[in-house]
């Protein structure tokens, strides 16, 4: 199945003195499930979205050998967990108005702060995740009226920033 990737940056003049970089999606053929591993022992820790998907996903990961653990939100996860990996769902939860979209990406930026070390020492060990999934549209708000919703837009932007501080980790 081919998958959206981004090419290497290109250089954009900028008003300025530093130049913008600029992505361009392009498809490739993906990536086989042999190349994203998990460090032995580690869990998926599944940050629950409230609406069943994080039941789902689990079972999904569990039938291919993965051990997972769903919690409510960042308040659950103790230092005692073995995580290895992250999938915030926070950002498939419904969101009101703009105070309940910067709660959620505060909580998702204390969930990254709160496994940094693990994630980054299973990425070390075998393999260590960060990922994020959010309820944007589909058009990367570019037609819808819901300026709410571009706070979910955040937490790409945190999982982004987590692939390029935390080294070796997907």
């Amino acid at each position: 199945e081919e998958q959206p990737v981004a090419n290497k940056p290109s250089q954009v003049p900028a008003h300025g003195t530093a130049p913008l970089n600029r992505y361009e999606l392009r498809t490739v053929a993906c990536t086989t499930r042999s190349q994203v591993t998990l460090a032995p022992g580690r869990e998926v820790l599944l940050i629950s979205d409230g609406e069943g998907v994080a039941e789902a996903l689990a079972a999904g990961l569990q039938s291919h050998g993965l051990s997972t653990r769903i919690v409510s939100n960042e308040t659950e996860i103790t230092p005692e967990m073995p995580c290895g990996a992250v999938i915030y769902l926070g950002g498939l939860r419904p969101l009101t108005n703009v105070q309940a979209g910067m709660k959620l990406n505060k909580e998702a930026f204390r969930v990254a702060k709160s496994v940094a070390d693990r994630i980054s020492a299973a990425a070390s060990a075998g393999g260590g995740w960060f990922i994020s999934v959010q309820d944007t549209g589909g058009d990367f708000g570019r037609t819808s009226p819901d300026m709410v919703s571009a706070f979910r837009c955040g937490l790409a932007g945190l999982a982004k920033t987590v692939g390029l501080e935390w080294k070796g980790v997907y």
